[in-house]
């Protein structure tokens, strides 16, 4: 028995469509596991505190105090996405892998985070990563690198926006490089470190694709740079999830159109051969049966020779002129009888007298 045909193939683009789809439920699950590790330990570290700002510096200070500072290496299956919220937990990184971390933490609490990039001017490139987060009276920024938040005298918190354009947070690093003394690691913060003039949660201006974006979300009445930094841009397992996604989605739709490509292309055949059928046996009952017969039957009287077929009306000039020519060709042939005779008695027949001898 052959091995193939229409049901096998149609099995195989059946698996590569859904291929995806499962990939995506597989990682999707093991993101999903992630996220209870993190909840689980973020309820852990805030368990008897009541207000979110004493949460988010909760959470700052312990993921402080977790591993050490250096790079993180790790990734999940694409390097370039970095290592996951739990990669952090389990190896600690710099600025940016605790970051991730921090706001990770907070949004499994529920509370609204996400990173913000600094850079010393317009044009020039990011130099240092942390956290902004919701809090009962606002936003707030917190650095889980050099342990900072940045406190008012009333008890409210600063977020980007009070501290962009002020030197309140450099005033800050001071005073904790004076209260911490030079033992601790914030003695080593530069002040462009606590300078927010050019903070953004999301780099806009980066490209085309950006700038379409955040001009769309300001036509729908969103400011993108008041916007928290998206969750799957700093997560690798959930981007990947709805990367996989998409591609299913992708081989959903093409399927689609190839089908119902196919089916136009079958109704417009089918179309096409009856038009033709059509033509074709329009052609053949124009076109008489028997082309040789028609001159014939024009000429030929309609009633002689047919028994039983009626005589037409009687034309007394018609069968004049037949009688006529019949008695004409009568006469014609009886000429040709005597003029034959004639000469035939004027040139008698005489035996030739040349060739052989009969014996």
């Amino acid at each position: 028995m052959p091995i193939g045909g229409p049901r096998v193939t149609q099995f195989v683009k059946t698996v590569l469509i859904g291929m995806p789809f499962v990939c995506a439920l597989g990682v999707f699950v093991d993101w999903q596991h992630d996220n209870a590790i993190l909840r689980h330990q973020g309820i852990e570290i805030t368990r008897d505190l009541n207000r979110d700002s004493a949460r988010i510096r909760a959470i700052n200070d312990w993921v402080y105090q977790n591993r050490g500072f250096g790079k993180n290496d790790h990734y999940f299956m694409v390097a370039a996405l970095g290592p996951t919220p739990v990669q952090v937990l389990e190896y600690g990184g710099d600025c940016s892998d605790k970051s991730r971390l921090v706001g990770a933490m907070l949004t499994e609490l529920n509370i609204d985070a996400g990173l913000v990039m600094l850079s010393p001017c317009p044009k020039c490139g990011f130099i240092h990563t942390v956290v902004e987060a919701r809090s009962e009276s606002g936003r707030m920024v917190v650095d889980p690198i050099w342990h900072v938040d940045y406190p008012t005298e009333d008890g409210r918190f600063l977020g980007v926006r009070d501290l962009a354009g002020t030197s309140l947070g450099r005033d800050r690093v001071a005073e904790l490089q004076k209260e911490r003394g030079l033992a601790d690691k914030i003695a080593a913060m530069p002040a462009t470190e606590a300078t927010f003039d050019y903070a953004v949660g999301m780099n806009w201006d980066k490209d085309a694709a950006t700038r379409t974006v955040a001009a769309t979300l300001r036509l729908l009445g969103y400011p993108p740079d008041q916007m928290f930094r998206p969750r799957f841009l700093e997560d690798p397992k959930l981007i990947l999830s709805l990367f996989l996604i998409c591609i299913g989605m992708i081989a959903v739709c093409a399927k689609f159109l190839m089908h119902f490509s196919g089916i136009v292309q079958t109704i417009a055949g089918r179309r096409i051969s009856e038009i033709a059928s059509h033509r074709t046996t329009s052609r053949s009952q124009s076109r008489p049966a028997d082309p040789s017969a028609c001159p014939s039957a024009a000429r030929a009287n309609p009633w002689r020779g047919e028994p039983g077929a009626a005589a037409p009306h009687a034309d007394p000039d018609r069968r004049v002129r037949e009688r006529r020519r019949v008695f004409r060709s009568r006469y014609r042939a009886e000429d040709r009888h005597d003029l034959g005779a004639s000469v035939a008695r004027t040139h008698s027949h005489h035996p030739c007298s040349r060739g052989r001898a009969r014996i």
